[in-house]
């Protein structure tokens, strides 16, 4: 048995921005966390929680140095910028906690289901039992930069951008389409501003650096938007 599945305790950590660890707590009300902050509790007292969701950890990948030795642990970590495999890496003799990747970008924690990955076949197991302690539906999916949702999503937002910086179309047109053509919850341009431009930026270049793929380059109006703050949306 996965050593991280003996653990009695139930005591779970939230560790992130505020407004992740927000959408968690809107998420699951039910949720008792032992343990809120925007870095990592002490590390002596690791071995008192079964569960850490750390909401940022690809953002801050030198993190997993301070949990990889905590067999009974499981890491549930935001794995979007950089896969788990990337980011363990450099410790990669020393995980013995289970690692799971998660897309816990902003507007996603919000969802019914879950995308989440795995460092190791071995932590399927720790996947599922986080995923029951929680109470939440997940998809598993590879672990590789930009997971899958997020690269489907952020290709149409780019193509919306590419759009009116080519004058194809309005931004309230753009929006009106995808809601009422295709059923979208929100327009992509307002879902990018929700989402925040520079991480969608930064998982494309990302992608664009890792693969050469011309389809990742940044259309100029959105990487405008990432340097200056200004909405994409009309009316925002």
């Amino acid at each position: 048995m996965n050593p991280a599945l003996r653990h009695t305790g139930p005591a779970v950590a939230l560790v992130g921005s505020p407004d992740r660890i927000a959408a968690v707590q809107r998420r699951l009300p039910q949720l008792e966390a032992a343990f809120t902050g925007p870095t990592p509790p002490p590390r002596a007292d690791l071995d008192q929680y079964r569960l850490v969701l750390d909401l940022t950890l690809d953002e801050h990948p030198e993190r997993i140095a301070e949990y990889a030795r905590y067999p009974e642990l499981i890491l549930w970590g935001c794995a979007v910028k950089r896969s788990l495999a990337e980011m363990a890496f450099p410790w990669r003799n020393e995980i013995r906690v289970s690692l799971l990747g998660l897309n816990a970008l902003p507007t996603f924690l919000e969802r019914s289901c879950w995308e989440s990955s795995v460092y190791r076949e071995s932590d399927r197991p720790a996947l599922a039992a986080a995923a029951a302690l929680l109470g939440v539906e997940t998809e598993a999916v590879w672990d590789e930069p930009g997971m899958v949702t997020p690269r489907v999503l952020f290709l149409i937002i780019n193509e919306a951008c590419l759009m009116l910086d080519e004058g194809a179309a309005s931004a309230a047109a753009i929006e009106t389409a995808m809601r009422l053509g295709l059923n979208y919850p929100q327009g992509p341009l307002a879902w990018a501003d929700q989402i925040g431009p520079a991480h969608i930026c930064e998982v494309m270049d990302r992608l664009r650096a890792l693969t050469g793929d011309a389809r990742w380059a940044v259309a100029p109006r959105l990487r405008r938007a990432m340097l200056t703050g200004s909405p994409l949306a009309p009316g925002t």
